[in-house]
């Protein structure tokens, strides 16, 4: 079993080196590495399911940040290296849907050079953030409300990175203590929990925020000579976030409720019950000397 594995990871220089991935709310499948077999870095597998096995993967149980929203508490797991895999000096995400087809080592020798803080892969068919914030709304992805509201707001903070490609966030490369990733996974990590869940629309606005240039390779996101994409199994159907009529019918009901408030707050009935409840809070206030 690859919990009972001890590995050996001298003659890999100073760096602490894992692989990881997370997999929580039986999503799917585990997806297994053959490669770990002839690697010497640990491979790990952060997950909320006590019962899962592996033969590749080091298992390690986790609580989720939110027991009823595993999208975003993977995503939080996913982003946030330095906490997650935290014994670690540098690591390589993978998502579940990822096979790697050399081993990690030659990733990190060849994707993650000396001194580099961050690497990741360009998106291959999508040209601009802006056309990724309109393929998940087409796409029925998350909120056209959601995304509207998180797209202005940056078009008025930077609207220069809404222009670049985006970067795939299905593998990253990060030395996840160094300063500036800390800040810009940080800053990715709050921006999943208040916008969209789909992680690759925020990334380049949360490193451009801290100014981290990250290392970029046009590599072919569905085979190219480190990995293969989507793999992944036995997927269940997660639960969709509301429609654009349920969050515009509930928008124009929570518009209605509060017109209705501020006109009861101005008729007489409501001054007069005012004072009442006032009288019996406060008697003496309002009692004659």
């Amino acid at each position: 079993m690859a919990n009972d594995r001890r590995i050996d990871q001298s003659g890999l220089g100073s760096e602490r080196t894992c692989v990881y991935t997370a997999l929580l709310g039986d999503y799917e499948t585990l997806t297994e590495q053959p490669v770990a077999a002839a690697s010497g870095i640990d491979f790990i597998c952060l997950s909320d399911n006590p019962a899962l096995e592996s033969e590749t993967w080091e298992i390690r149980h986790v609580q989720p940040l939110f027991a009823r929203d595993a999208t975003r508490s993977q995503r939080w797991l996913k982003i946030r290296a330095h906490a997650s895999v935290a014994a670690y000096d540098r690591s390589l995400y993978i998502d579940n849907s990822v096979l790697l087809t050399r081993p990690p080592e030659d990733l990190f020798e060849e994707l993650l050079p000396a001194a580099t803080p961050f690497a990741a892969m360009a998106h291959g068919f999508r040209e601009s953030v802006a056309a990724e914030f309109d393929e998940v709304v087409r796409l029925g992805l998350d909120t056209r409300i959601r995304c509207a509201e998180q797209q202005r707001h940056y078009e008025l903070e930077d609207p220069d990175g809404l222009r670049l490609r985006p970067l795939k966030g299905c593998l990253l490369l990060r030395r996840h203590h160094d300063p500036l990733v800390v800040a810009a996974m940080e800053t990715w990590a709050l921006h999943v929990l208040r916008y969209s869940r789909r992680d690759q629309l925020s990334l380049w606005f949360c490193l451009r925020q801290v100014e981290l240039e990250p290392l970029v390779h046009a590599l072919d996101n569905f085979a190219s000579p480190y990995h293969r994409w989507p793999v992944s199994e036995g997927r269940t159907p997660v639960d969709q976030p509301w429609s654009d009529d349920d969050l515009a019918a509930a928008t124009v009901r929570v518009s209605e409720l509060e017109e209705e408030l501020v006109a009861l707050r101005g008729s007489r009935t409501w001054r007069w019950a005012q004072t009442a409840r006032r009288a019996t809070r406060f008697p003496k206030l309002l009692s004659p000397e």
